[in-house]
């Protein structure tokens, strides 16, 4: 793979500039020292940002999913035949990368986990911008996924404009196959592929080595290797260039439920391949109308505005059915 000569940090972010202007966002009630470690480190850490009763709603509706009951999402995994793209299937979540997707558009009480208060005033703050949740993945065990930066597998524009939440469903201990980062990794050189690009599609020849050389990259810039062992309800936010994975699992018996959501600013889009069939909408906490992708072009959807019921929570959300 190639490696920039230099980061670039035209059209970013500012959590992701060396020195970060904090000023102005104490109106926000988020502490300078905590943007600024945030710019720094790649991530910051929101200890019980989600209550547990929002979380315990969520896993009640997936385990009723898992008997059976509507509605049944898609889900992706990789398995002794290959990879899997398609239906739920309850006897493939322990498989490798199982991962169940867009739950945030399906329930509401998943809508609820992606935007607790904590998150979206911290997300509203680094964006500038009203925050939208454009994908979400539910695991029940822990990925395994090899080192990568979300930059390479998810895209918007103006680009890279998103940033990502991991929130702990539970407890989670050694060994389940805990997240992993690299501390500042965000301000590596550009590792491209073999297009000239960070963005590796499918079919690029950079795929095979690409974790290997990203952690070799890391390495070489003597970065810490860290993991998260959160407990239930702790959130770790991180700007789309942080170096994670999953480790290794290690006590297959245990579970790791977790959900990570990528969230884009309102003004952002995220191009879909026309070709690929209709894509879940993007979700706010306040939004009466969107462009919902389609191959055929776009139509647009209402939004029914609803309240959650928890007193934590309590925001307004959306939810959006056909027109």
């Amino acid at each position: 793979m190639l490696v920039s000569k230099a980061k670039s940090y035209a059209d970013k972010l500012w959590t992701d500039w060396p020195i970060p202007d904090a000023q102005g966002h104490e109106l926000l009630g988020i502490a300078p020292s905590l943007l600024r470690r945030w710019a720094s480190d790649g991530f910051v850490v929101l200890p019980g940002a989600v209550p547990t009763a929002a979380i315990d709603r969520l896993l009640e509706r997936c385990e009723r999913i898992r008997q059976g009951a509507p509605p049944q999402p898609r889900m992706t995994c990789w398995h002794a035949d290959g990879h899997y793209m398609g239906e739920f299937r309850d006897t493939l979540l322990a498989e490798k990368e199982a991962k169940v997707l867009d739950l945030h558009v399906l329930l509401e009480e998943a809508t609820a986990v992606a935007f607790a208060p904590e998150i979206h005033r911290h997300l509203a703050c680094a964006f500038q911008d009203e925050p939208l949740a454009f994908q979400s993945l539910f695991f029940w065990k822990g990925s395994q996924q090899g080192a990568h930066q979300d930059t390479a597998f998810v895209y918007t524009e103006p680009s890279p404009h998103f940033m990502a939440a991991w929130i702990a469903l539970e407890d989670v201990q050694p060994g389940t196959g805990e997240l992993f980062y690299y501390r500042g990794s965000h301000h590596l050189p550009d590792l491209l592929g073999s297009r000239g690009s960070k963005a590796l599609r499918p079919g690029d020849t950079a795929l095979p080595t690409y974790s290997r050389d990203l952690e070799a990259l890391c390495e070489a810039a003597g970065l810490e290797r860290c993991t998260f062992l959160p407990r239930k309800g702790d959130v770790l936010l991180w700007t789309y260039d942080l170096v994670h994975g999953g480790c290794p699992i290690q006590r297959p018996e245990a579970t790791r439920r977790s959900l990570v959501v990528h969230y884009c600013p309102s003004a952002a889009v995220v191009p879909y391949e026309r070709d690929r069939g209709p894509r879940p909408g993007r979700r706010s906490l306040h939004q009466d109308r969107l462009e919902w992708p389609h191959p055929w072009g776009r139509f647009h959807v209402i939004a029914e505005s609803v309240d959650v019921p928890d007193r934590h929570v309590g925001r307004r959300l959306t939810r959006w059915r056909p027109f």
